[in-house]
């Protein structure tokens, strides 16, 4: 069935005949590669809290603090780990002897911003971190994740601390209990990790990819398409309305879509997930 999806996905959003052979083709391959996914995966979350009890406070990620289950983790970018991916990212410079030093942001919550207090102490101590940079003569080059370890203190009294747990925007979920709680908390780490765990072997099983992306779309009565393509790598988006805001989603070949945004760690490529998925969605809005 879901290669008939991906068919009527690449004529729904009229993607040039010509590239039709090439795309399933793709696909195919994709399919072959995700035999045995989506039960590593669930083995993976099952696993969440044992892994999140194992993980040491400084553990960035699960396979440099647990190597055996390296597997069981996510994807090797930066900004994402096994304390959720709203890692702030910082401002990058060049200083006067070619080192690179960084101003991390604070953050603020999805969809909002810090409580009044905090977000005043949160912004004055970024802007001295950054005055003191300027002034030893740094220039600035980039805003990207921030590769340095970060949240660490242990101390619910510090801005660190406060402004990390004001940014867990994802544990609460699947009853994990680490809503509000710091992203290093066993709880938090538990609700990340039910939520992506196996990740990294999707990663493994991905796509390198680089240069620009083509895209069509497509939507007629109750199907609404999406294709990609990056090189000759592929992915299919496909969703069929049901009731209310429920619908029936394919999700197949490579997550261009997530890679485009990527920033790999040191050692790793940009790699675009394996996903191969049918599943029922309800629509935010």
């Amino acid at each position: 069935m879901s290669i008939k999806a991906a068919e009527k996905a690449l004529r729904l959003a009229e993607v040039p005949g010509e590239l039709h052979e090439q795309a399933l083709a793709c696909l195919q391959e994709s399919r072959r590669r995700a035999k045995g996914l989506t039960l590593h995966q669930l083995r993976a979350r099952l696993a969440a809290k044992r892994l999140a009890q194992a993980l040491p406070w400084s553990a960035e990620t699960v396979e440099d603090a647990l190597p055996a289950y390296a597997s069981f983790g996510v994807a090797p970018n930066g900004g994402n780990g096994v304390n959720g991916d709203n890692v702030p990212w910082a401002e990058h410079y060049q200083m006067p002897d070619g080192s690179i030093r960084q101003v991390w942001m604070l953050g603020k919550p999805r969809g909002g911003e810090l409580p009044p207090g905090l977000r005043e102490r949160a912004q004055a101590d970024v802007d001295a971190r950054r005055a003191a940079v300027m002034a030893a003569g740094g220039q600035w080059l980039k805003a990207a994740p921030c590769t340095l370890p970060l949240e660490l203190d242990p101390n619910p009294q510090s801005l660190e601390y406060q402004c990390a747990c004001a940014r867990n925007y994802w544990g609460h979920r699947f009853f994990s209990g680490g809503a509000g709680k710091h992203p290093r908390s066993v709880e938090a780490r538990t609700a990340w990790l039910r939520s992506n765990g196996g990740e990294r072997e999707a990663w493994s099983r991905g796509q390198p990819v680089d240069g620009g992306i083509q895209q069509w779309t497509g939507q007629r009565s109750r199907w609404t398409a999406q294709v990609l393509k990056q090189g000759d790598v592929w992915q299919v988006n496909l969703q069929m309305r049901l009731a209310g805001r429920w619908q029936l989603g394919w999700r197949l070949g490579y997550e261009i879509d997530n890679a485009r945004n990527a920033h790999p760690r040191p050692g790793f490529d940009k790699r675009a997930c394996l996903t191969w998925s049918m599943r029922p969605e309800r629509s935010k809005t």
